[in-house]
């Protein structure tokens, strides 16, 4: 439905979220699931000032690209550094994936923001309801 529908060749991100925030404890996943989401909130932003601060400008794009990983680098939180992390590789991915896609950025940031969304309620739907630990 995801890929048909709503989000048309980008749902596997709802997917990808799902395998990719389940842990071995409840706790350390439901963190990982609201690192993950304010990662992706992080990037979606930053990637669209770059997109508009920088719209053709591909040398400065990838300028901006490696100084939020270096940002990222610096302020992560050492004992939760997945926000950091998926922040830094996002921006990557929403800038150039959208690009990829033949997707304007700002078309591009919402549905991802939505797939990311979608895949954590799906993770903590199966974790509270269908399989409670």
């Amino acid at each position: 439905y995801l890929n048909g529908h709503l989000a048309y060749t980008q749902g596997v991100w709802a997917g990808v979220t799902v395998a990719s925030i389940s842990l071995e404890t409840t706790g350390a996943a439901y963190t990982k699931a609201l690192d993950r989401l304010w990662g992706t909130l992080i990037a979606a932003a930053y990637s669209l000032f770059v997109d508009k601060v920088f719209h053709v400008n591909a040398i400065a794009k990838l300028l901006a690209l490696t100084l939020i990983t270096f940002i990222s680098i610096l302020v992560s939180n050492p004992n939760r550094p997945y926000a950091s992390r998926y922040a830094a590789t996002s921006v990557g991915s929403i800038l150039y994936g959208s690009f990829d896609n033949k997707m304007l950025v700002d078309d591009y940031v919402p549905t991802r923001i939505m797939l990311i969304f979608v895949g954590v309620t799906i993770f903590l739907f199966v974790e509270l309801l269908m399989f409670p630990r």
